[in-house]
């Protein structure tokens, strides 16, 4: 997060789904129903810029980087990026007077995006910092999104072939079983609100099965400890399951067995 949108961001407003606000525009979080946006969030804000190695891109600001070089990429008109993005933006601000229009700069021979929302009129600067502010009320960052490394995302994608096929929907069940509630008590969660609910769900279940059987001696463990739901869940790396310690990475390679093993009779 850059030192802008550090001074200004309020973590707590996110506990609550409250909106964020920049510039005086309030600007709220996608909810968990609305699918539509969810989609338009991941292609609008969710582009890695700075793995590609090629200096004019690097230094674009994500606007232009979004219209001219995503949407090409991606197979979609600058016109229709353009529609999608004042949808998403009359989405998270609630406002409906929102345009973008290209001003050339006098004896550079370039040009810059600029755009409003109502009568407040923005730069492509203040687009990467709303950009920020999105990403992280609902439940991402900046250092993830630009932390992409082609490299390590096919090794991801590899270590999580099998559980790809997750859903959406096999999620909110997940959480509604867990919790014994329906789905109609979950819609009008954020994104961040069901995202930390149902890791918080995750760690209670594994701490219920398995620090009985480790207290009463009936499995021992390897590595570390049953972790408690209490504990404070620090906020994942891109590629933190990729990465070994290593001293754990040379046990398990010479000693090769399981973290939690049944104890023999």
């Amino acid at each position: 997060m850059n030192s802008v949108v550090a001074k200004i961001y309020d973590h707590n407003k996110d506990l609550w789904g409250y909106p964020q606000e920049y510039k005086g525009i309030k600007i709220y979080p996608i909810k968990l129903k609305d699918l539509k946006y969810q989609n338009l969030f991941y292609t609008i804000f969710m582009q890695p810029k700075n793995y590609i190695p090629e200096k004019e891109i690097i230094k674009m600001a994500y606007l232009k980087f979004l219209l001219y070089y995503i949407s090409s990429s991606m197979g979609i008109e600058i016109k229709k990026m353009n529609e999608d993005l004042v949808d998403f933006l009359q989405y998270i601000t609630k406002c409906d007077n929102i345009s973008f229009w290209v001003k050339e700069l006098p004896n550079k021979n370039s040009f810059t995006i600029a755009w409003n929302i109502d009568d407040a009129n923005f730069t492509e600067n203040d687009f990467d910092n709303i950009r920020e502010i999105v990403l992280e009320q609902n439940g991402f960052s900046i250092e993830y999104v630009e932390g992409y490394i082609q490299d390590l995302e096919e090794s991801l994608a590899f270590m999580n072939r099998y559980a790809t096929e997750r859903t959406l929907q096999d999620d909110v069940f997940t959480l509604c079983a867990l919790a014994n509630k329906s789905v109609i008590d979950f819609e009008d969660y954020t994104l961040h609100q069901f995202k930390h609910h149902l890791e918080r769900m995750m760690l209670l279940e594994d701490y219920r099965l398995y620090n009985p059987l480790v207290v009463s001696g009936q499995v021992t463990l390897k590595h570390g400890k049953i972790e408690h739901y209490f504990k404070h869940i620090p906020k994942a790396g891109r590629y933190d399951s990729l990465i070994f310690s290593k001293d754990k990475f040379d046990d398990q390679f010479k000693n090769p067995k399981a973290d939690v093993n049944n104890k023999k009779e």
